[in-house]
């Protein structure tokens, strides 16, 4: 992977091919190995998303993410969009998503 605006590297990617649920956060990373400034997107899922931050039965809404969406990177001038050790979290906003690939790169 290539460097982003201002220097900023890739530093992780997650991959989620499995449903996605309405009811409960899908754990997608337990705690972050570095701070995060920049992320990108790409929601192949049939739902509309929320990615959340905290520890588990006390996320917070971070950010919504469309179905159909993909994004260049987006790479923050300032602190940590996402601190190092955070927990990162993803659920339906309306329903279950039971199909498709939900695709998330991680920028330090």
């Amino acid at each position: 992977m290539s460097k982003g605006a201002g220097g900023s590297v890739p530093v992780q990617r997650i991959r989620l091919a499995t449903a996605i649920t309405f009811g409960a956060w899908v754990e997608l990373d337990a705690s972050l190995d570095q701070d995060v400034s920049g992320i990108s997107i790409m929601n192949a899922t049939d739902q509309d998303l929320r990615l959340g931050i905290g520890p588990a039965s006390g996320e917070t809404d971070y950010l919504y993410i469309c179905k159909g969406a993909a994004t260049a990177p987006t790479i923050l001038d300032r602190a940590a969009l996402m601190p190092k050790g955070g927990r990162l979290s993803v659920r339906a906003l309306a329903a279950d998503s039971t199909t498709g690939v939900l695709v998330i790169t991680l920028w330090s």
